[in-house]
């Protein structure tokens, strides 16, 4: 089974993994127990890919009962890794964060999915504000990827070591990453290895070799689909063309980017971008597009306001974990 015709990532780690350990052919007859553990984790990610976050949560609970059921620790560390993605995924942190442990409890470095526990522990941890800790965790996922993801792992570790503003082990990190997700086929990791060194090179004011990486990796982007990505591409574009003096250019990616939050119904995403086209024309002393775009910048952040009040508290619930 190749990497491709893995379900939706952000709920699939291990997943090839078990399935390849436990046997894809018919030859191995699995007992029915971890047939439906399995199955259970696959329709929680078409749940989550489908936008279903409660159904997506209680399918991979149930997973993990029928898991625990049968003592079987490798089952019972990837629902709780893919409880803990789905927890950061929604920003409840202090769940995502009991769950990953739960998951490192049941795994060693020897195990086919420990550098997936370690990155997502890094990135839990990232968020959070540690990103000293957060870097060991995305050392350890480097060491240990057995598998076809280094490029992935090593992308987490230049993202936080350029957060820290260690760009001269970030460059390095960054185009280890680039050459392995390059030759692995992992073209949305190579975008973001792309997106990045272009983040440094603007830092570091080679502003032709900033605009070159970035617009690189819009084109992966694109061609992908990925449309949270190609906004992001766009809006570093636009501060790369302001770095270098090119007012025009930087309004024009910013005013695509708004339209792709936009259609992507990303309101508050294109809230902020509007904020940021009104900052720009207020420095270019036009007051009249700088009042427009807060106006508009106003009425869509009143829009997730009410947005979030017709939502209900419990779109993820607490984890029955002590």
């Amino acid at each position: 089974m190749s990497r491709q015709n893995c379900p939706h990532q952000l709920l699939s780690a291990g997943i090839c993994a078990l399935i390849l350990l436990n046997g894809c052919t018919t030859q191995i007859i699995r007992p029915e127990s971890q047939r439906l553990a399995e199955t259970l984790l696959i329709r929680a990610i078409r749940a989550e890919h489908k936008g279903d976050v409660k159904q997506a949560e209680a399918l991979l609970k149930e997973s993990l009962a029928v898991s625990t059921s049968i003592e079987d620790s490798y089952a019972k560390a990837m629902a709780y890794i893919n409880l803990a993605r789905l927890y950061r995924s929604g920003n409840h942190l202090a769940q995502a964060s009991d769950n990953i442990d739960a998951a490192l409890t049941f795994l060693d470095p020897g195990s086919a999915i420990y550098a997936e526990a370690a990155h997502e522990k890094a990135l839990i941890l990232f968020m959070t504000n540690s990103a000293e800790i957060a870097q060991q965790w995305a050392e350890k996922s480097v060491t240990n990827e057995k598998g076809r993801l280094l490029g992935r792992q090593l992308n987490l570790l230049g993202r936080i070591q350029l957060a820290r503003n260690d760009l001269r082990s970030s460059v390095i990190t960054l185009q280890k990453g680039l050459a392995e997700n390059h030759s692995s086929g992992n073209t949305e990791e190579e975008a973001n290895s792309l997106r990045m060194l272009g983040i440094i090179a603007r830092k570091e004011n080679i502003l032709t070799n900033a605009e070159r990486l970035l617009t690189e990796a819009l084109e992966i982007d694109k061609r992908m689909a990925v449309s949270t990505k190609i906004a992001m591409d766009l809006e570093e574009l636009s501060k790369t063309a302001l770095a270098a003096g090119n007012v025009a250019s930087a309004v024009r990616y910013l005013e695509r980017a708004y339209d792709v939050h936009l259609s992507a119904n990303r309101i508050r995403q294109a809230s902020a971008t509007k904020e940021e086209l009104a900052k720009i024309f207020s420095q270019q002393g036009n007051a009249e597009k700088a009042d427009s775009a807060r106006k508009t910048a106003l009425e869509l952040s009143n829009k997730v306001g009410i947005q979030q009040s017709n939502t209900p508290s419990d779109t993820i619930k607490p984890s029955n974990r002590p």
